[in-house]
């Protein structure tokens, strides 16, 4: 599966729990689950998040 993320709205530091690093992570504003295609492809999507069609390169 490979993750699809939206818009950037921020970041959100954690500490870690096994010595003192700390980690900064991205939040998005929405995440879908696709299955893995292949690298050289581009899903084209209209603007109300409808699938129109998968570009080959």
């Amino acid at each position: 599966m490979r993750a699809c993320i939206g818009a950037p709205v921020g970041s959100y530091t954690i500490d870690s729990y096994v010595n003192d690093d700390q980690h900064t992570v991205s939040v998005f504003d929405r995440m879908q689950w696709q299955k893995a295609q292949n690298p050289r492809a581009i899903d084209v999507y209209y603007i109300d998040n409808t699938f129109q069609q998968r570009v080959r390169y």
